[in-house]
This record gives C-alpha cells, sequence and structure tokens, in this order.
C-alpha cells in the first residue's frame, strides 16, 4: 500500500477544490486500515474562525483586504482594490483571472490570517486556541446551509433528542475519532460472526451483526467493485450521466456504505470489512452537492491504488452536482409560472387564513396575510409558497420538491366559505393530504 499517510496528505489540494465548489465549511476525515488510524485530518479551521468573527461583527465576508491591512500592495491594481475575505478563502483570487476559477494557492489563506490577526487582536495561534480548545462535552460544530454562490449562512443546529420526530433517525451527536472505533467494532464482529456462524462475538457488545450487514432489500448500498456508490445520498440526482464506477484496474472489494444529510449536517461511511478499513467523513454543512460521497469516493480510490488512467475525476464530478442543484430553483419556479392562469380571480386573502389540521391531528398549518400577500396566486383559489432557494435553505429547508410540493389549494364548503386546503407535502402521495380549518 505504500506511505498511506503521505498519499492521503496529498489529497488535500483536491479535498479542498471539492469542498469550495460544493461550499462546505468544514469537513472532518478520517481513515482506518487493517486494523489501525492511517489518516486524520480536519479541513477550513481558518475558515471556520473567520466565521466568528463575522458572528461578532468584527469582520464581513466582503470585507475588502486593502480596508485591514494598508501594507496590501499587490501590482495588479484589482485585485488590490477588489480582493475580499470569500475571494482568499475559497482560492478564486487567481491572480491571471480574478474570480474566473478556482487556483488552489495557500497565501490566500496567509492573507486571511493576518486580517484575523488585525482585527482581533490576537495571534492567529491564539485565536485558534480561543475558539477550538481541547474536545469537551462543549465542543460542538455550528450548522450551516450553504447559498447559491457557494458562501455559508448559520441555521439552527440540528435537535436530535428523544423528544422530536425523528430523533431515533438521526442517531446521536458523535466525531469521526468515536465512529471509527464503533464501526472498527463492527467489522471485527461481522467478519467473526459470518466466519462462525455465531449471532455474538467474545468481548464485543455488537451482536446480530452478520444480519445487520446482510441485504434486506436490493440496493446499491452493499457494492461488489467495480460498482456505482452514492445510492443513499443526493449526488446521483445531480449527475445527468449517472454516477462513476469506482475501482476499476485492481482486484474486486466488497464496499458497505452509508451516508446521511440533514440541514446542518453531512457524513459519510465506506466500510471495507475484508481489509479493516473503514473511511469516516463528516461535515456541518449539506453544501450544494454531497460533497462527502465525492471525497469518500476519492479516498477509497487512492486506498486501493487505482491506476491513475482509471480514476475517477471527482472534482468535475462536483462541478457538476453543484451546478444541477442551482438548476432547481429557476426549474421549478418556470414550472409554477407555466401552469399559472392569468386573469382569475382569488378572494379577499383574510378568507384564506386560518389554523388547518389533518384528520389525525398530527399536522397543523397556519395560514396569514403578509404584506397583502398569500405570496403570489397560480390561478383562482390556488397559492404558492415557494420563495427563492437562497431563502428556504437559509430557514433551515431542504429543498429538491417538485412544483406540487410548493402549490396549496384552497377548498370550498357548499356555502363557497374556505373551510380546508390540499397540500402534496409526499410525493408519494399525489392526491394530496387535506387539512381542515379549525380554531387556533
Amino acid at each position: 500500500m505504500g506511505d498511506m499517510d503521505r498519499r492521503l496528505t496529498d489529497l488535500g489540494t483536491t479535498i479542498e477544490k471539492i469542498m469550495s465548489i460544493a461550499g462546505t465549511p468544514g469537513l472532518s476525515l478520517r481513515v482506518f486500515h487493517e486494523g489501525k488510524t492511517v489518516f486524520f485530518v480536519n479541513y477550513a479551521l481558518l475558515a471556520a474562525t473567520t466565521g466568528t468573527l463575522v458572528e461578532e461583527g468584527k469582520l464581513k465576508w466582503d470585507t475588502r483586504v486593502k480596508g485591514i491591512l494598508p501594507d496590501w500592495n499587490i501590482s495588479d491594481e484589482t485585485i488590490r482594490n477588489q480582493v475580499t475575505i470569500t475571494d482568499l478563502l475559497s482560492h478564486r483570487v487567481g491572480f491571471s483571472s480574478f474570480r474566473v476559477q478556482w487556483k488552489y494557492n495557500n497565501l490566500g489563506y496567509e492573507l486571511v490570517s493576518l486580517v484575523i490577526g488585525k482585527v482581533s487582536g490576537s495571534s492567529w495561534a491564539d485565536l485558534l486556541q480561543d475558539h477550538y480548545p481541547a474536545p469537551n462535552d462543549g465542543n460542538v460544530a455550528k450548522a450551516y446551509e450553504t447559498l447559491d454562490d457557494a458562501s455559508p449562512v448559520e441555521i439552527h443546529t440540528v435537535k436530535a433528542t428523544e423528544k422530536i420526530m425523528s430523533g431515533a433517525a438521526a442517531g446521536l451527536r458523535t466525531c469521526t475519532k468515536d465512529l471509527l472505533v464503533l464501526y472498527d467494532a463492527f467489522m471485527i464482529a461481522a467478519n467473526d460472526q459470518f466466519a462462525s456462524g455465531n449471532t455474538s462475538t467474545p468481548n464485543s457488545p455488537l451482536k446480530q451483526v452478520s444480519h445487520l450487514m446482510s441485504a434486506a432489500i436490493p440496493m446499491n448500498a452493499r457494492v461488489q467493485l467495480p460498482g456505482r456508490m452514492g445510492a443513499v445520498g443526493c449526488n446521483p440526482s445531480l449527475m445527468p450521466d449517472g454516477m462513476p464506477i469506482i475501482g476499476k484496474g485492481v482486484p474486486s472489494r466488497l464496499v458497505v456504505y452509508r451516508q446521511e444529510s440533514l440541514p446542518g449536517a453531512l457524513s459519510a461511511v465506506l466500510l471495507m470489512p475484508e481489509t479493516r478499513t473503514a473511511i469516516v467523513a463528516m461535515s456541518n454543512s449539506p453544501a450544494l452537492n454531497d460533497c462527502l460521497d465525492w471525497v469518500a469516493q476519492l479516498v477509497l480510490e487512492e486506498i486501493l491504488e487505482v491506476p491513475q488512467d482509471k480514476r475517477n475525476d471527482y472534482v468535475e464530478a462536483a462541478r457538476t452536482s453543484a451546478a444541477q442543484t442551482l438548476k432547481w430553483y429557476p426549474a421549478v419556479k418556470g414550472q409554477l409560472s407555466r401552469i399559472r392562469k392569468h386573469n382569475t380571480s382569488a378572494k379577499n386573502l383574510e378568507a384564506y387564513t386560518g389554523t388547518y389540521r389533518n384528520a389525525i391531528n398530527t399536522m397543523k398549518m397556519v395560514v396569514t396575510v403578509e404584506m397583502n400577500s398569500l405570496y403570489y396566486a397560480v390561478q383562482d383559489d390556488i397559492f404558492t409558497w415557494i420563495r427563492p432557494r437562497n431563502e428556504l435553505v437559509a430557514r433551515d429547508r431542504w429543498v429538491d420538491q417538485g412544483p406540487e410540493f410548493w402549490k396549496i389549494k384552497f377548498l370550498l364548503d357548499e356555502g363557497g366559505h374556505v373551510d380546508r386546503l390540499n397540500w402534496v407535502h409526499d410525493a408519494e402521495v399525489t392526491e394530496g393530504e387535506t387539512f381542515y380549518k379549525t380554531a387556533p
């Protein structure tokens, strides 16, 4: 396998490029191979610290360097006068092509560290220690969404507890270090229980692992390489020509993988039980694509030592998938506009307001008038509540739904009064669900 740590370290430039394209503010990556941790890195600590200063009002993402560092005197007049913090952190200064293309350059990060020192009154090292002390129970990453320009916007941290719906599905708060311990224990138990036929492993709390890791329904989360991965993430729907084939030109391996995404959280886990290999990546933003999926696949091909001429271009995959994400809002807005009928009349807007509940009283919707609008009418008593993608993600919303999701159809009783509404909130229930007007 060669010098694994060096080889994985050399992927850093590519990983940061994928992160920049996706708009991923921070990423933690750990790799476990043949029974030991062989690689660990946290990306974007500098950017995260910058975000803290922005939050404190000491800096802005569009702050120009020349306004903070009087000695900043590069010969290119445009860059000297226009370059901002975001330009430097996203490697888009380019020098020969300012804001035209990505060009990796560590000097940009060095400049940001000088800016941080200037506005905070502390050295970069001291500030890093202040904001990222030794791990403790309060060492929890903030949650972000990614705007159309790949910049971050802070949102509410995911609240995964036993007191909320889907709390069990969300699991628990953890870190890559602890997850490696868990997944190594899974692989040890799986190898033992498949070989022995037992349902438990000595000194292991994990039971029935052979059952847990056996297929219960056909899908591509268990792959015999070469094959396609990422099926449980968002990237497949963002790749018009399909997902890339991984593991070409090397001996076949079994890979079991899992991805998870929530507003403000993203994770990817790839396991190869045969060699006790685990790739665990976590991020604090779902970004413009499944960035961790691309990073994990990139690392996997390096571990497998796939020949260079047979490796996939994950930077290009990141570009393609991010571009598809940005097509979502214009496409859905266009579909809604095409079905909109003009010169149709709705009732006085106050007639639609009120509290509506579904038949089993598990969901409620409150309809109000804001700025004399229920957003805009599609036709008659049908309104749409879609907003630009930036507004939606800044409110912690997950956005990838089709046009029907964004329509609310109000229905009338025999007397012509609005007494219920219909909403297709589940694409599998095409007739939608009816909500009835009730007392608040």
